[in-house]
């Protein structure tokens, strides 16, 4: 995603709910984070629509290696995954 703002605000208007505050978040590598059985360190822009029972995250990667910033790579804007 190359603009989570943009995209934050999209989501709020489909959704009719309030735009979420968007945040940095820093994935230190370690035995909980690891990309490609590497401990490794990036930076992501997070905004965050918890509706209950179901959420909805924008993850913009802004540094470093991550699942997320492949992702982007190979497959352009889209999801990564689903959590319920």
């Amino acid at each position: 995603m190359e603009d989570i703002e943009k995209a934050a605000e999209k989501w709020a208007a489909l959704l009719n709910i309030p735009v979420p505050e968007v945040h940095g978040s820093h994935l230190e590598g370690n035995e909980d984070y690891s990309y490609r059985g590497r401990a490794v360190s990036c930076d992501l822009k997070v905004a965050v629509f918890d509706m209950g029972g179901f959420v909805i995250e924008l993850h913009q990667p802004v540094g470093g290696e991550s699942t997320f910033q492949e992702f982007i790579e190979e497959h352009g804007n889209g999801v990564h995954h689903l959590g319920f």
